[in-house]
């Protein structure tokens, strides 16, 4: 598995598959974190941008090992 296609697993990911990645390396983090005071629409309640922002710049920068571990923890391959 290529650094890249680790990249593009982590980048791409669902929501479900962001909150696993992040309890598999220990973190207590979820979209929750990301709520908008106030927010009366439930589809608009948190910031999604943010939260995938925040997600795919943490993805991209833990090493290759790392990466490695989570993905293989996950999907079983």
């Amino acid at each position: 598995m290529t650094e890249q296609e680790l990249n593009d697993f982590g980048l791409y990911a669902d929501l479900d598959t962001c909150e696993k990645i992040y309890r598999e390396h220990g973190i207590a983090r979820s979209w929750v974190d990301y709520s908008i005071p106030g927010a009366t629409d439930p589809d608009n309640a948190w910031d999604q941008d943010k939260y995938y922002a925040d997600f795919d710049l943490w993805w991209k920068n833990l090493p290759f090992q790392e990466k490695r571990r989570i993905y293989h923890r996950l999907t079983g391959k």
